[in-house]
């Protein structure tokens, strides 16, 4: 892969993608129109890389949700492609949307560390109470103590929706 972060496809277009493929907008999925070298006709599956699906278009290695893009609106978007489920294979096209840098990491998913089941919410022992946080343009908001998990949470979510997180983030 030339490029880990982006698989370069800036040659590609929607009329060269609508020759190879076909889409279903329903289901997310991308059929190839006929077989070529290895690539069978019928679905696309391809590798996954970080959990997005990339095959080979023209000899360059591409997101499927890219292709997906381009095929629906044209024209790949200056910005990202967010996945608004945090599924990073469903490729319904009402499940991707162009967001900036700062909108996609407003969408993200709990991690796997997450101890308290709620993004920005931990224990602090010495306190022993719970403290929520919140990232904002660099830098960390204190949002306060709270004795219960739950009040932490509300303020955090409270805080999300007053800094414009989307509706999903923090959701597994």
């Amino acid at each position: 892969m030339q490029n880990t972060k982006r698989p370069k496809d800036d040659s590609l277009t929607q009329g060269r993608v609508r020759v190879l493929f076909d889409y279903y907008p329903d289901t997310g999925i991308l059929f190839r129109r006929k077989a070529k070298n290895n690539a069978s006709r019928g679905e696309v599956k391809g590798s996954k890389n970080h959990g997005y699906y990339v095959v080979q278009v023209d000899g360059v290695r591409t997101y499927v949700h890219r292709i997906i893009w381009l095929y629906a609106y044209g024209s790949m978007p200056d910005e990202e492609i967010d996945h608004i489920n945090h599924d990073r294979a469903d490729n319904r096209i009402c499940n991707l949307r162009a967001a900036s840098r700062k909108e996609n990491a407003r969408n993200r998913r709990i991690t796997r560390r997450n101890k308290s089941g709620h993004v920005g919410v931990r224990f602090h022992k010495n306190k022993a109470k719970w403290i929520a946080n919140i990232g904002v343009d660099g830098r960390l908001v204190h949002l306060g103590y709270f004795e219960r998990v739950a009040d932490a949470a509300k303020a955090r979510r409270s805080a999300e929706r007053q800094y414009g997180f989307h509706d999903n983030h923090g959701r597994p």
